[in-house]
């Protein structure tokens, strides 16, 4: 009989491509809600936004639960066992996944960007017809989110570029954020059983390639224009 190590990288591969799905999702309510706004559809508009909650609260499960799988099939959470039997409980290791993913989901961290999607959301649907102008509520400057919010380093510490300046920021557990090419190569070239020392001075945790996550909403808004829409997917 397989592992729970190999449950759980089967488990991980399949909520993977859950979240590429719910990605794909989302991405196409924000596509026909802005089709909706340009158009007057307010009534469709309502049921998209509704619609785009409920999947980024979806989105949110699903990549908590990828954490979860994550760190069973590395063996760093252990599983109970049934005593009778020593056979594994199934039960305990659906409890297991299930308390790592609520662990994953009271990030602070996860929970921001969660919040970030859903105000990106609302920004490209009021900027249809209102391009411009402040949405109702905030003033000007409360349109553009502060790109350092909720981050400790300014700079990406393996290319230099500010922050605001990055074209596909990532950020670790810690919350340092880094230029996502630079910080795989670094992995790739420097790392050991997968993971690397952080190459921002002073600091003395790890980093892996499982642990970054995208943080598109830190981009300004010249540069979100050109990338995908709201919602984007650090590929594993």
């Amino acid at each position: 009989p397989r592992s729970r190590l190999e449950k759980a990288a089967d488990l991980m591969t399949s909520a993977k491509e859950f979240v590429k799905e719910g990605v794909n999702s989302m991405n196409s309510v924000i596509d026909a809600a802005l089709a909706c706004e340009k158009y007057g559809d307010s009534e469709r508009v309502e049921k998209l936004r509704a619609a785009f909650k409920e999947l980024t609260e979806v989105e949110t499960d699903a990549r908590a639960h990828v954490k979860a799988l994550a760190e069973i099939s590395k063996g760093n959470h252990a599983v109970p066992q049934r005593q009778e039997s020593g056979a594994m409980s199934v039960v305990g290791f659906t409890a297991a996944i299930e308390q790592l993913a609520q662990q994953a989901k009271q990030n602070p961290r996860q929970q921001e960007n969660a919040r970030n999607r859903i105000a990106k959301f609302e920004q490209e649907i009021w900027a249809v017809n209102h391009a411009g102008e402040a949405m109702p509520g905030q003033e000007d400057e409360d349109l553009v989110m502060e790109p350092t919010q909720g981050t400790i380093n300014k700079k990406c510490p393996l290319c230099a570029v500010p922050l605001p300046e990055l074209r596909e920021p990532v950020q670790d557990e810690k919350g340092y954020v880094y230029e996502k090419e630079f910080i795989l190569q670094y992995i790739a070239a420097k790392g050991r059983g997968g993971r690397v020392a952080c190459p921002c001075p002073g600091t003395t945790h790890y980093v892996t390639k499982d642990t970054l996550e995208e943080c598109d909403h830190m981009l300004s808004g010249g540069q979100q224009r050109k990338r995908p829409r709201a919602v984007t997917l650090d590929d594993d």
